[in-house]
This record gives structure tokens, C-alpha cells and sequence, in this order.
């Protein structure tokens, strides 16, 4: 595949779904192409639109009962997850990070290269 679109899908996710796609991506995406997506990424500690907490796994989430609503992850733990795909961050806009806002003015975007 020369290009892959994963807008609004990550945020949906949870880790294991999100580790899973992260590999697909890696599989279908040929060397030189890039994978273009979008995340709310996060610093560690208070994330007020994402209120509960999976903190041993870098995750927030919106709704309770409701993850899949809204997803929200730690940066470096996404980014630990693009790695372990073996994927490399070829490019890094910052919508949303770090986070600290009570209202979202967008979603992160990354653009992803196969390592």
C-alpha cells in the first residue's frame, strides 16, 4: 500500500486493538510510504475531558462504562506502541497534546513510516 488514512480511528481504540492495527498498518504499508492518523495523545497527569483512567495502561477514556466513546492515550505510551509495530514518527502535529484543556480543539496527527 503506498498511503494508509486512520482519521478518528485511534481514538476508539483500546491498547490491544490499537497494537493490533499499528502491525497491520506495518504489514500493508509498503518501505517509503507513510500512514497518516490522528490521536488524542496526552502528557502524564490531569486530562479533564478524559476523566477515567486505565493508568497502569497510558489510557483515558470519556465515558464511563463506554470506553470505546472516546479514547485518549499518554504520548509516550503510544509512541512506545508505534515502535514495538515497528514503525518510526516521521512527522508530529500537536492538536490536542498535551491535553490539559477542558475542551478538545481537534485530535493529534502523526504520520507514520515503516522502520
Amino acid at each position: 500500500m503506498g498511503f494508509a488514512l486512520a482519521k478518528s480511528l485511534f481514538t476508539h481504540l483500546l491498547p490491544a486493538e490499537a497494537q493490533r492495527y499499528l502491525h497491520e498498518l506495518r504489514r500493508v504499508l509498503m518501505p517509503g510510504r507513510y500512514a497518516f492518523l490522528t490521536a488524542f495523545l496526552f502528557e502524564p497527569g490531569s486530562v479533564p475531558f478524559f476523566r477515567h483512567a486505565d493508568e497502569t495502561a497510558g489510557v483515558r477514556w470519556r465515558r464511563s462504562g463506554r470506553p470505546h466513546a472516546g479514547i485518549a492515550y499518554e504520548k509516550s505510551t503510544f509512541l512506545k506502541m508505534v515502535g514495538e509495530a515497528r514503525l518510526t514518527v516521521s512527522d508530529f502535529c500537536a492538536i490536542f497534546y498535551p491535553g490539559r484543556s477542558r475542551e478538545v480543539a481537534g485530535q493529534d496527527i502523526v504520520v507514520l513510516e515503516r522502520a
